[in-house]
């Protein structure tokens, strides 16, 4: 995971400067980062993801368009279900 970290370190430091050179800038506290996984030893971790000095914080079940992404798997669908439903609606 350190390794993984580590390049997305790397892209997001790469990204920065691509948006400085064009007048924009990435908002560090608006970022989340996340780890999709199925150990659970693993879905708690704290990441090391941090960009302009300032560190991401890290989310559990994120949400993408309306949808949570959820790592327990025995309680995933229920979850979508009513996530789609809603955003339908």
């Amino acid at each position: 995971i350190d390794d993984m970290c580590t390049k997305v370190n790397d892209n997001l430091a790469d990204l920065s400067r691509f948006f400085f050179a064009r007048s924009f800038t990435l908002s560090p506290t608006k970022l989340k980062s996340t780890i999709l996984t199925n150990w659970t030893k693993e879905y708690r971790i704290e990441l090391n993801i941090a960009t302009d000095g300032i560190k991401i914080s890290a989310v559990n079940n994120p949400k993408i368009l309306g949808i949570i992404l959820d790592n327990e798997r025995s309680r995933m669908l229920p979850k979508y279900r009513t996530a789609i439903k809603s955003t339908i609606r």
